[in-house]
């Protein structure tokens, strides 16, 4: 069961950060968990001894067989050979865990999002960097639209540091285990949410500039706004326009779509 590159795979080999992990995850004897890239089954096989019923979802055709012959003994546990990205969760999931490759890491966690799944949790390792990102907050240099979306659907924490020491093979860089707890409402329907992060997105593409400058341009429902439009919409919202937008929190972005809508 080698690792492979073209997969980002790195496997845990720390049995203590095994059981750190699923103490984090808050998972429960009465719990369905979807773990995402088993991998050589470490944190699965802990799993298993803790939930009522674990999904492995595993990409690699290699690792498939031996996943199952391991597993075969445990009723409880159900090993899938799909692409995350592409896999349909079941609804009644409860939580999901996993060790995300660096590389897809963003479009595997804004995925989950934006299908809506049904977890009240979501327990990741990830690259550090992005685990600082995904936690920050307003005025920090690594806030911006990774932040906001994922604050946006869920409380996120931080959790634990983690070493490059503790993988097989090392990677070059350290990780570290986040904490999404989902939030039961958003404060936006489904199709206003599309508006709400093409502001986001735009307002970050130049974070450098103000305001009144970063969001010129900005095409939302069919309607452009130019400089003159921006500096009005920032005054009905009641922002100053020479801010800048890793200033701004959550919800004055969601007032600023809101009036701009």
């Amino acid at each position: 069961m080698k690792a492979k590159k073209s997969l980002g795979q790195n496997f845990i080999s720390d049995e203590m950060l095994i059981s750190q992990i699923v103490d984090v995850s808050g998972v429960g004897e009465d719990d369905y968990v979807l773990e995402i890239g088993p991998g050589r089954g470490a944190l699965t096989y802990e799993l298993s001894e803790r939930v009522k019923r674990l999904t492995a979802v595993e990409l690699d055709d290699d690792l498939i067989g031996p996943l199952k012959a391991i597993f075969a003994a445990k009723p409880n546990v159900d090993i899938v050979h799909d692409d995350i990205l592409k896999y349909e969760i079941p609804n009644d999931v409860d939580i999901i865990i996993g060790n995300l490759p660096y590389y897809i890491t963003t479009p595997i966690i804004l995925g989950l999002f934006e299908k809506g799944v049904s977890a009240r949790s979501m327990t990741f390792m990830v690259q550090k960097e992005v685990a600082e990102r995904i936690v920050s907050a307003p005025g920090s240099k690594d806030y911006g639209v990774l932040s906001i979306s994922v604050q946006y659907y869920a409380d996120a924490s931080y959790e634990l540091d983690v070493p490059r020491e503790y993988f097989k093979p090392q990677p070059k860089v350290d990780s570290a285990i986040v904490n999404l707890k989902v939030k039961d409402k958003r404060e936006l329907s489904k199709d206003e949410e599309k508006g709400f992060f093409t502001l986001v997105k735009t307002a970050f593409i130049q974070r450098r500039k103000t305001l009144a400058n970063a969001l010129t341009g900005l095409c939302i429902n069919n309607k452009t706004f130019n400089k003159e439009d921006i500096g009005k919409l920032l005054e009905s919202a009641s922002i100053d326009p020479m801010r800048r937008p890793e200033t701004l929190s959550i919800s004055e972005f969601i007032e600023l779509y809101r009036k701009a809508k």
